[in-house]
């Protein structure tokens, strides 16, 4: 095979893989904000249901066979995305908020962190709920605003902290997006669960401000 060839070759190779990773990851855009989503709000749920005590017993079991069918989806779900094992949704050894705003951060895309020092108000116990939101509205940012950076700010208040997450971005109608898009069911029932205030404002043109208050 002539040089002339083998470069056709190359450049035709480098086409097809180019085409198949943008289409990996619609694959994994289409998951992760549509039925993967659904999948998990509806996992949150059923835990929330499971700890009413009426229950009765019978009840209890068909609950609990439920819970490990939507929970086995998840894993199976993740493991088809990441092309690994399945795994709860974890932080990855991260438990500080500096080191998750550092994980986020890309060479096209910046976290900017202020008042930090405001994290140690926050309660321990809430920890990785707000932690995990956080992640969730960073990563939206990244992957859908279309900003080259989101800014996570802290700010004190009388009975807590409120965190604020926002981009400059193309933002969106709140009222008219579905409510499984873009992780947002998850995010608001994570909030729900755990009894924290979650507000999310954006317009389009924009941008997006998410609020926890915690």
């Amino acid at each position: 095979m002539g040089s002339e060839a083998k470069d056709r070759l190359i450049q035709a190779l480098r086409v097809e893989i180019k085409q198949q990773q943008s289409s990996l990851l619609e694959l994994e855009a289409s998951l992760h904000d549509g039925p993967m989503q659904r999948v998990i709000a509806a996992h949150m749920q059923l835990q929330s249901m499971l700890a009413v005590p009426e229950l009765t017993d019978e009840r209890l079991q068909e609950l609990e066979t439920i819970d490990q069918m939507l929970k086995t989806a998840i894993d199976q779900t993740r493991e088809i995305i990441s092309g690994g094992a399945g795994a709860e949704v974890t932080l990855d050894g991260i438990d500080d908020l500096e080191k998750l705003c550092l994980s986020l951060t890309s060479e096209s895309f910046t976290v900017r962190l202020e008042a930090d020092d405001l994290w140690k108000r926050v309660s321990l116990e809430w920890h990785t709920p707000v932690l995990l939101l956080i992640r969730e509205s960073v990563w939206n940012s990244r992957k859908h605003s279309g900003a080259p950076e989101v800014l996570v700010a802290l700010c004190s208040q009388p009975r807590g902290v409120e965190i604020s997450i926002e981009d400059r971005g193309c933002g969106f109608e709140v009222e008219h997006v579905e409510v499984d898009k873009f992780g947002l069911c998850t995010m608001m029932q994570r909030a729900k669960n755990h009894g924290i205030d979650l507000q999310i404002d954006s317009t389009p043109k924009q941008g997006t401000r998410i609020v926890i208050k915690c």
